[in-house]
This record gives C-alpha cells, sequence and structure tokens, in this order.
C-alpha cells in the first residue's frame, strides 16, 4: 500500500503471479538463513544482529581514524602555517572533524585530501584566514575537478597526483 493523493493505492497479485511471488521470497529468506547460518523464521533477528555488529564495527573504526589522525597531528610542527594531509581513506566525518581542529591550531590553509592518484581525490579545504573560496577558483583554473562551499570551509574532487595537487596549492598560496 502506497499514499497517493489523499488515498491508499493497493498493489494485488493473484493466482499463479502471487504463487510465483511467493516463490521468489521464500528463495531469498532461504539464501540469507544460509548466508547468516540461521534458521528461516530467525532470519530478521539475525540480520539485525549482524547491522548492530556493523555498527560497532564502524563507531570502533571511526574511533581508531579519530586518534590516527590525532597522532598524525601531534607529529606536525607547532609552527606550521598550512597543514595539507592526504589519506586513501578515511570516514568523512572524521576528515571535517581534523580540517574543523586544524583551522584552530594553524593559521593558514588546512586541508584533508581522501582518495589516489589513479582514482582521484575528495577533499575539505579550511582557512581562518585564507579566502578558501577564492583558493578553489583559482585551484580549479589549473586542475580538473568540481567543489564549492563558502569561507571558511569549501569540499569537492580532483582529479589529479598528489604531486600536482601540492605543487597547485604552493604556487596558489
Amino acid at each position: 500500500a502506497v499514499h497517493y493523493k489523499g488515498g491508499t493505492r493497493v498493489t494485488m497479485v493473484c493466482g499463479f503471479r502471487a504463487l510465483a511471488d511467493y516463490r521468489v521470497k521464500e528463495e531469498n529468506v532461504r539464501e540469507i538463513s544460509r548466508l547468516l547460518s540461521a534458521k528461516p523464521y530467525e532470519a530478521a533477528q539475525a540480520v539485525e544482529h549482524l547491522k548492530e555488529d556493523a555498527d560497532r564495527c564502524r563507531e570502533k573504526l571511526i574511533l581508531m581514524q579519530t586518534r590516527y589522525l590525532e597522532q598524525k597531528q601531534a607529529g606536525l610542527p607547532t609552527d606550521a602555517r598550512d597543514v595539507i594531509l592526504f589519506e586513501e581513506e578515511l570516514d568523512k566525518h572524521v576528515a571535517r572533524r581534523f580540517v574543523d581542529e586544524a583551522m584552530g591550531r594553524y593559521e593558514g590553509l588546512c586541508g584533508l585530501f581522501l582518495g589516489n592518484d589513479a582514482q582521484g581525490y575528495q577533499f575539505i579545504l579550511g582557512s581562518r584566514t585564507v579566502d578558501v573560496k577564492a583558493f578553489l577558483q583559482a585551484f580549479y583554473q589549473t586542475l580538473p575537478g568540481k567543489g564549492g562551499g563558502k569561507n571558511p570551509m569549501v569540499q569537492g574532487t580532483v582529479a589529479a597526483s598528489e604531486e600536482a595537487v601540492r605543487k597547485v596549492i604552493r604556487e596558489i598560496l
């Protein structure tokens, strides 16, 4: 049943189509049960446990990534003006939090590029003193990509190598 124009639209299958629909669903439940090593009537409960485990793993991963970036930041020179890190993969919320914290600690441009040279990078850039919106316009005049935002933080993608990105950042700054 789907709500439609103030009413409810009901879709039904009858006869052989209903039997075929039931068989497909029964086959799916059996396969899910097999994959989860659960009895068919316990499949929903097994999926719930799997989801809870996945949520716990995600929380642990975010905590570990946060600690990893805190250690990286602790190893950076305290007198640095600009801080730009490149990482293969991190949770986007962890990356944003890192840039937020770095903006409070460093005077210049703070950024985190996530990805690799072959597939390009997603990034977050921020600064309390640099006009990052204008910086982004200059950045995209040289490198292919897209993005946007407003001061003090922008984000986007770029299809270039780490070396090329670092070179353009140095030239602009």
